[in-house]
């Protein structure tokens, strides 16, 4: 009982030691126009920001290595190094700010480049909206406030790690005791009560340590709810119980757990957008997350599950190579729902991408019938992360409607970014690209744009 208090008590006192009064934030702009820098002064005048300027990219990484900011803006097109390049250098130099790219609609293909690196936050077109690029910029801000406020709950994390093997330490002693027990009842409640603290006290050790990395990983409380509702359903389908289920969702809750030491540029990046090393680093994750959960008697049942994690059904997997139906079937279960959320985030519900990556993963890694029931899952993301839009294909594109997700074609590839003005040579190319591949492409557009769109037809400079 004494234990688990105190790492209660110290958990509490590292998190409310580290947290410190946060500062005006600092923001560097960075345009080679001093007009533009003076223009976005004055609208941001009213926010309690430290605004700094620079006119080049050699310029602001001096100021990047003397300096800790919380935000930088840069425009894209630069003489010497661009906007793309140096955000890429500011990722090296303050890898804790937050990025954002100003850049013209000309600058499609390099703003796509740079999205795909991971090396931006967010991006606005020239000309801005005085109120979006505040919103956007607060957005920033508040994300850079939340990595500090992580790092707290990190120190918080790692004291009561030290302490999980000897609270489980006194957990299997406190266990011994009451099965070995000759004392009077009251004495025996007395173990139990302790042996149930303990246990409390190390269940809310892994679950703050499963919400800390949900809140790091890129759309992670999004992934968190689309897998449970995925286990769910597939445990429903294949006749599992009550208990079963909670078995399965309880692992589905806790699989991501070997990701705890995993970096934030890690998690924060796009499975498509991993390299080899990272693909290779990712998919061990299963593997600590079991053996951390196989110390502690209570998560046992998961841990069994999460073990099997990286097995693929053709027997390519590890750490057993085991094939097909050897594989338990909740691990099975839990591999393909896993799988599926991470493209539906991944590929932002465009349902022929993620149905095209599925297809190359079914029968080498994953269970094909399983894999096709849960296709038939309606996973709707934009009832999870994603604001309200309507679908239509390229023909029905003007000036006016605005592009809410990137689009991806037939093999899973973008072939337009979110947000970027539409011209006429952007809808030619897309008509094209669904000329060559024969069905229309998924293209979501916000409502208000595509009903002023739709007041315009008879506009004959639609474009």
């Amino acid at each position: 009982m004494n234990s688990s208090r105190a790492l209660e008590v110290a958990s509490t006192k590292t998190i409310e030691d580290t947290m410190a009064t946060v500062p005006a934030p600092h923001i560097l702009i960075v345009d080679d126009e001093e007009m533009v820098l003076s223009a976005l002064r004055r609208t941001l005048r009213a926010d309690a920001y430290e605004i700094h300027t620079a006119t080049s990219g050699q310029e602001a990484l001096v100021a990047l290595a003397a300096h800790d900011f919380d935000v930088v803006v840069s425009d894209m097109r630069m003489p010497g190094m661009d906007g793309a390049q140096l955000l890429h250098a500011a990722s090296v130099f303050s890898p804790d700010s937050e990025r954002i790219l100003l850049t013209g609609y000309s600058d499609q293909q390099a703003t796509a480049e740079a999205i795909n690196r991971g090396k931006i936050s967010a991006y606005i077109g020239k000309p801005w909206d005085n109120q979006e690029i505040r919103d956007v910029l607060k957005s920033a801000v508040e994300k850079r406030h939340l990595r500090r406020q992580q790092r707290a709950h990190e120190n918080a994390i790692k004291v009561q790690n030290r302490e999980l093997r000897q609270i489980n330490r006194v957990l299997e002693d406190e266990q011994r005791r009451e099965q070995a027990s000759d004392q009077s009842d009251y004495s025996t409640q007395i173990i139990l009560e302790e042996t149930n603290e303990l246990k409390a006290a190390l269940d809310g050790s892994i679950s703050l340590m499963v919400s800390h990395i949900d809140s790091k990983l890129r759309d992670g409380l999004v992934k968190k709810r689309l897998t449970e509702k995925l286990v769910r359903a597939l445990a429903t389908n294949n006749g599992f119980s009550i208990a079963e289920t909670e078995v399965l969702c309880e692992a589905a809750r806790l699989h991501r757990l070997g990701m705890l030491n995993f970096s934030d540029d890690l998690l924060n990046k796009k499975i498509s957008d991993f390299n080899e090393q990272e693909k290779a680093l990712y998919k061990t994750y299963p593997i600590r997350s079991s053996e951390t959960l196989e110390m502690f008697h209570q998560y046992r049942a998961p841990a069994a599950i999460i073990c099997h994690l990286a097995e693929n059904f053709d027997g390519s997997g590890f750490p057993h190579g085991i094939v097909g139906a050897a594989i338990p079937i909740g691990s099975r279960i839990l591999k393909v729902a896993v799988e599926l959320t991470d493209l539906t985030v991944d590929k932002q519900g465009s349902k022929t991408a993620v149905e095209t990556e599925m297809q190359k993963k079914v029968h080498d890694e994953l269970d094909y019938d399983i894999a096709f029931q849960a296709l038939q899952v309606d996973l709707n993301l934009a009832d999870e992360c994603l604001p309200s839009d309507i679908t239509i294909n390229a023909a029905q594109l003007n000036k006016y409607t605005r592009v809410t997700r990137d689009v991806y074609d037939e093999n899973g590839r973008m072939v337009f970014a979110k947000l970027i003005e539409v011209d006429e040579l952007h809808r030619a190319r897309l008509q094209k690209i669904e000329q060559g591949q024969g069905r229309p492409l998924e293209i979501h557009v916000d409502p208000e744009s595509y009903c002023q769109t739709s007041n315009t037809d008879q506009d004959p400079e639609r474009l």
